[in-house]
């Protein structure tokens, strides 16, 4: 069993345990060094939610869900995080994507009914002329899921050009910054160079 298994499970039963606190704090400074360590997000992504740390919770199902954008753990994770946020169309979205996704995963089901439910309550309260009866304006980031082969693998194209992105921002800002300087400056020099070569002919 590999390092990353290990703490990983051990997070898991802090969880289970109460002390989700604890996970967060073991979960951080990997997650930080291994930003696509998939299990480690979804982990940590739990021990945020149970911790109330919404914002921080939704943040790490997102960047899970940009690696494995087919990942029913992620889609689930942001559809219950939007819904304590009180973001119900989102939270409906994106739990609608995990059934998608996977179609037997009864927590999604019963989430979506919760939901559902809830928000058939509070219109019937509100009634048929307050605007919480219509649940206010569509938001602007509901998921929108491929219809088809192709979309699918225009968004997978789409997905691994941000990841090819965000890995040469990762190794870009690895680099201390005098290093850095130099390079870029090292760069300038060979551009003139070579602009003075040309001009020079």
């Amino acid at each position: 069993m590999n390092l990353n298994a290990t703490l990983v499970e051990a997070a898991q039963r802090d969880i289970r345990r109460g002390n989700s606190l604890a996970a967060v704090r073991a979960l951080v400074p990997h997650v930080q060094v291994n930003p696509r360590d998939i299990e480690a997000l979804n982990c940590l992504g739990h021990a945020f939610y149970e911790v109330k740390d919404l914002i921080q919770a939704e943040a790490t199902y997102r960047q899970m869900w940009s690696l494995t954008p087919t990942d029913y753990r992620a889609l689930y994770g942001l559809g219950v995080t939007l819904g304590a946020l009180g973001r119900r169309d989102e939270a409906r979205s994106w739990l609608t994507a995990t059934l998608a996704v996977n179609p037997g995963f009864e927590r999604a089901v019963t989430r979506l009914a919760r939901l559902e439910a809830s928000t058939s309550q509070r219109s019937t309260q509100a009634g048929p002329g307050s605007r919480q009866a219509t649940g206010g304006p569509r938001p602007l980031t509901t998921l929108v899921m491929p219809e088809d082969e192709v979309e699918l693998e225009q968004y997978r194209r789409a997905s691994r050009k941000r990841a090819r992105i965000d890995t040469m921002n990762e190794h870009w800002y690895g680099i201390p910054w005098p290093l850095r300087v130099i390079q870029v400056a090292f760069l300038v020099f060979i551009l003139m160079a070579f602009l003075g070569t040309i001009s020079n002919r």
